[in-house]
């Protein structure tokens, strides 16, 4: 079997099997033709199968944002799973973790603001203590034990945010891994008033 390249855009199944410090997951490309390489995937969970679509790759590793259902094409062929076997409404999982939550946002991924809307406030707060730990681990710092204040805002927590205009005049984030302007929701940002 030939051995191929990613290509940008490209759409590809992999599985996540932990989150890196940006709310990324790592991931793995479930078929053998093509070269292994870790991938950095944005809204996925760790234990999911799904579909992402390639924003960049680079000689080590990719980066990727998971696929929305509608962005599915109706040719695509699946290495393992077929289209009719996506478990979830909004995004191309296969298996679903059951601790991930519905995002309050409606361009949750999209906009490159947000990275973590897909877990819950409790899961974010674990999260971000075990990274914290291993951090001060990996630099050989002793640490007492963590202990995590929760914020009674859970939104509009943001004093300060860098919006970005277009030359159409619309306001909001770039999306990830681009500089293309996302449009705030209808609703409003999530992170500040």
């Amino acid at each position: 079997m030939q051995i191929r390249k990613l290509k940008l855009y490209q759409i590809v199944e992999a599985t996540c099997s932990d989150i890196v410090s940006e709310g990324l997951g790592i991931s793995h490309i479930k078929t053998e033709e093509y070269k292994p390489l870790t991938g950095f995937v944005l809204g996925v969970m760790p234990g999911e199968t799904f579909l992402a679509k390639v924003t960049r790759v680079k000689s080590n590793h990719f980066l990727a944002v998971v696929l929305p259902r509608e962005e599915l094409p109706e040719t695509w062929i699946g290495a393992e799973h077929s289209p009719a076997e996506i478990q979830h409404a909004k995004w191309c999982l296969f298996n679903v973790s059951p601790d991930r939550t519905e995002s309050a946002c409606p361009i949750f991924t999209f906009c490159g603001s947000c990275k973590l809307l897909h877990m819950t406030y409790e899961n974010t707060l674990r999260f971000k203590t075990n990274w914290l730990k291993t951090q001060l681990d990996r630099a050989h710092v002793p640490a007492p034990e963590i202990n995590v204040v929760e914020s009674p805002r859970k939104t509009g927590y943001r004093n300060h945010v860098q919006i970005h205009i277009n030359k159409h005049g619309h306001r909001g984030f770039y999306a990830p891994y681009s500089y293309t302007t996302k449009k705030f929701p209808e609703t409003g940002c999530l992170l500040f008033d």
